[in-house]
């Protein structure tokens, strides 16, 4: 290697606003301090505190840059130094005083790779190595010996190439650590590869693991913890239809179902904050458990108020696992199969609501009374109640025999566990021991967070979202979502009351029209009125004489909620074999479902017209797709956050719509569906601009420079 060498003496004068020189070519000092330049041996050899060196590789010439940059963790001076580094055509820059705790590697904003080594509890010393992309293609590995010496090992022609940082500000320091670790160094140049890391991408680390029976029954739990959500969520209103001892009104009614949505929209932020500092993982058990608790107690409220309260504070509870499981299956899965799984999740929150009625039918055919304390009485309404609890329960103990997600351990710099992490899903999944596992070290390419107030971490997590290069697609995504809900939602709580309608016309011989004439029909919205209590939706139970209360579900109520979530549920199977056509399968459905809404209110026969209906509701197919998405276009950093966002957008919009819609669809029906198609129309232009889906490919890289 052929050295260039030159020195300069510097002012020292602090009140000098001059940036100040140092080394070859006056490269600027990136903090702007005035350094030591020179470091005499006792053989009189000096050091530059800034120099450069130039040697040839595979017939290129490359430059090597050694600066002291007196801290590298305040905000935005990694940003100056790779700018200063790149005006000086530096190709490769080593640092000393970074003041970084612990040691790893991670991606900057500018796409160049930083290896640090630095002490594990205080933040002072500590050393570095800046690589961009191109030459970071050729790293064989790296080795963080202690806050003072760094190694790097670059694959080169002729020979590899061994580039060792070391923090010496003195001699004597200097002198003591390359005697004290000359046999580290002598190893290395000797190619002896026991002491570098092999820098493997944590996806190709994870890819490694396969995918098992660890991943399928880690699917299976968490879509069981989505259908316990579902069920709980969907059923209430059910268990609020049949509470007939509480002598609810039809405000009280309309309060307590509308509770669980408040709820989700209060603390949804917060736990997107919680899955993305304390793990998904620990999120999921603890929302499934509390929620499990809290949902059961309900079955012992004397009044409504105590329903509503308990309700509320299970949902809050609850609600979190609806994000997180999708995250910790993204994050444990490899990725062939990671967006299939998430679609297939999703068919189990179609399916809650079915679920809920398979539930709800046989126990509030029950007829009993135990007489409790407080002047309870134990009906089968509070029964209910704590069986459409129970998967949560069931949910949360599954959930504790499966590992935290890998890739938010390592994420968080806990590399050791993330790889004992993976160690087990392959023997798992392999059926063999964890020594089996090949993978020693991994690479990640995000950086790790700092720490500080509560407010201020969560406003660090989420503002992130909402700045380049996120804003478009944070505000893209968002926008679908709210569309998807506020369509599916908003309307499905209407299709068993329509159904009440149809078969009344038919009774009566008066089935003539679309749904919307039905709806302005006064003879048939009169006999509906008249037909008993048992319809699960907000306006049936508006209806209903608050002093007449059988406490049961109508069997056609029933069925037609088994029957059309289980259609949906199907269809949602079937996308979940077109992992690699998220985009276009988005558009379709986003497509027919706009198109159905036009249908509906021009139809003149009322069966085709509640069929557009349905079509029309099936924005819910897309619900796994946005998920998957939430996981590929984010980091593992702001997975949780933007995941539980998106569950609040979706929420807040769908409470919006069931009372717009309530208002709107019985006196405005035709515009109410035509406007609404327009608002579908919008998100398909949205839908139009996600980025395109491409098969898997291995990248090519290069093996020399």
């Amino acid at each position: 290697m052929d050295t260039q060498k030159k020195s300069k003496v510097l002012s020292c004068d602090p009140a000098n606003t001059r940036r100040h020189l140092s080394g070859q070519g006056g490269v600027k000092c990136a903090t702007g301090l005035a350094i030591a330049t020179h470091q005499a041996t006792p053989q009189g050899i000096h050091y530059s505190g800034a120099s450069t060196a130039s040697t040839p590789i595979a017939k290129q010439i490359y430059s090597i840059g050694t600066w002291n940059v007196r801290g590298l963790i305040q905000d935005g001076k990694l940003s100056i130094i790779e700018t200063e580094m790149q005006r000086k055509k530096i190709d490769i820059l080593d640092l000393s005083e970074t003041h970084r705790r612990g040691s790893g590697y991670f991606t900057s904003d500018l796409g160049n790779t930083v290896y640090f080594s630095g002490p594990e509890n205080e933040s002072n010393r500590g050393v570095a190595f800046i690589v961009p992309p191109l030459i970071n293609k050729c790293v064989l590995g790296y080795k963080a010996i202690n806050e003072r010496i760094l190694t790097l090992k670059l694959n080169a022609k002729p020979c590899k190439l061994n580039i060792i940082q070391v923090y010496a500000p003195t001699a004597q320091i200097l002198l003591r650590t390359l005697n004290a670790r000359s046999r580290e160094f002598v190893a290395m140049v000797r190619d002896d590869t026991r002491i570098e890391e092999q820098l493997l991408p944590f996806e190709e680390a994870l890819e490694k693991t396969g995918n098992g029976i660890y991943n399928v029954l880690l699917a299976l739990t968490c879509a069981l913890s989505l259908l316990a959500i579902g069920a709980d969520l969907f059923g209430f209103s059910l268990v609020v239809t049949a509470a007939c001892d509480l002598e609810l009104t039809v405000a009280q009614k309309g309060i307590l179902t509308s509770a669980p949505f408040v709820g989700i929209l209060l603390v949804s932020y917060i736990w997107g904050y919680v899955s993305d500092t304390k793990g998904r993982r620990f999120t999921l058990l603890l929302s499934l458990t509390f929620g499990f608790i809290l949902s059961s107690i309900c079955s012992l409220s004397y009044d409504w108020i105590t329903l509503g309260v308990l309700k509320f504070l299970s949902v809050c509870f609850s609600c979190a696992a609806n994000s997180v499981s999708y995250t910790l299956v993204g994050e444990s899965c490899v990725g062939r199969v990671r967006n299939k799984y998430m679609v297939m999740m999703t068919c189990f929150i179609l399916l809650s609501p079915a679920f809920a009625a398979i539930l709800t039918y046989p126990i509030l055919k029950l007829d009993f009374e135990v007489p409790l304390s407080l002047g309870i009485v134990f009906r089968p309404w509070r029964l209910l109640n704590i069986v459409l609890a129970l998967p949560s329960g069931v949910g949360a103990v599954a959930a504790y025999f499966f590992h935290e997600s890998p890739k938010f351990l390592a994420n968080c710099g806990r590399k050791e566990e993330a790889l004992e992490v993976m160690r087990s899903i392959y023997a798992v999944n392999h059926s063999c021991t964890k020594e089996e596992f090949g993978v020693t070290s991994f690479t990640m390419t995000e950086v790790e967070k700092k720490k500080g107030s509560l407010i201020r971490s969560m406003f660090e997590q989420s503002a992130p979202l909402f700045r380049p290069p996120y804003l478009w697609r944070t505000l893209q995504l968002y926008y679908i979502v709210a569309v998807v809900f506020i369509t599916n939602n908003s309307f499905l709580v209407w299709l068993p009351h329509i159904l009440n309608l149809i078969r009344i016309s038919m009774e009566n011989d008066t089935a003539t029209g679309n749904i919307c004439a039905l709806i302005s029909d006064d003879n048939t919205l009169s006999a509906a009125n008249n037909t008993g209590n048992g319809s699960v939706s907000g306006t049936t139970a508006n209806k209903i004489n608050p002093e007449i209360c059988l406490g049961t579900i109508e069997d056609d109520v029933i069925i037609t909620l088994m029957l059309s979530q289980s259609v949906f549920a199907f269809l949602n199977f079937v996308i979940s074999y077109l992992p690699n056509h998220r985009r276009k399968v988005m558009i379709c459905i986003l497509c027919l479902s706009s198109l159905s809404g036009f249908l509906v209110s021009t139809t003149p026969e009322p069966i085709s017209s509640v069929v557009f209906f349905m079509v029309f509701t099936s924005t819910c197919l897309g619900m796994g797709i946005l998920a998957s998405y939430f996981v590929d276009q984010y980091p593992t950093s702001h997975r949780g956050m933007v995941a539980c966002l998106s569950i609040m957008v979706g929420r807040s919009s769908s409470f919006v719509g069931i009372n717009l819609v309530g208002n709107l669809i019985f006196h405005h029906c035709q515009i109410t569906f035509c406007l609404w198609s327009l608002l579908v129309l919008t998100s398909i232009a949205a839908a139009w601009f996600l980025p395109p889906d491409k098969p898997l490919e291995s990248a090519e890289k290069s093996s020399k420079l």
